[in-house]
């Protein structure tokens, strides 16, 4: 799936975005860099999400373009790609990184946590509370592998969310690792 969402305030707190959804079968992106164009300095920041499905050498291309815009930029990954994450921030690509926590906690994962880490970059953690996917368990084991982050957002989605009681246990769970907790629709 790729897209494009011309506006929001709630995906990058404090930052007026747009939203680049990435695919391997779609691009370049010339919506996108053409509204972009039309609203720069009009806009803050966009957010490339998904930078697993895009090639390493079309991503690049797209975050050049971006930053000699002069857009502040936020990647979003589901942890399966570290080198290419790790490659990005190294080269000044990211102001900013939000790392889905929704698929377990593996080795690739686990090295994106420590590499966000490592550079010490504005980052933002989030998992889906969907009880089909994910425990208040897993919640309080992914909170353990991500201690001292400064953000961690459990979604409660439209389809099979926690119950609230089940959420708030999840969430106080996280908060023995990292301080601010939200829940959000």
């Amino acid at each position: 799936m790729s897209g494009f969402v011309k506006t929001t305030t709630l995906e990058w707190e404090g930052v007026v975005s747009s939203v680049i959804i990435t695919s391997d079968t779609d691009g370049p992106y010339d919506e996108a860099i053409g509204y972009l164009t039309e609203r720069k300095g009009m806009m803050d920041g966009v957010i490339i999400d998904c930078i697993e499905n895009v090639s390493p050498k079309e991503l690049i291309g797209l975050l050049k373009q971006l930053r000699s815009m002069g857009y502040k930029i936020r990647l979003v990954t589901e942890g399966k790609v570290p080198d290419v994450l790790d490659d990005l921030i190294g080269a000044n690509y990211a102001d900013s990184v939000m790392v889905r926590l929704d698929n377990g906690m593996d080795d690739d994962v686990i090295r994106t946590v420590s590499i966000v880490s490592e550079y010490g970059i504005e980052c933002e953690y989030r998992t889906v509370l969907n009880v089909n996917n994910v425990t208040a368990n897993d919640i309080a084991r992914y909170a353990k592998v991500i201690k001292g982050a400064k953000r961690y957002v459990l979604i409660q989605p439209k389809k099979n969310p926690f119950e609230k009681k089940d959420a708030l246990k999840a969430a106080e769970a996280a908060k023995r690792y990292v301080k601010n907790v939200i829940i959000r629709q």
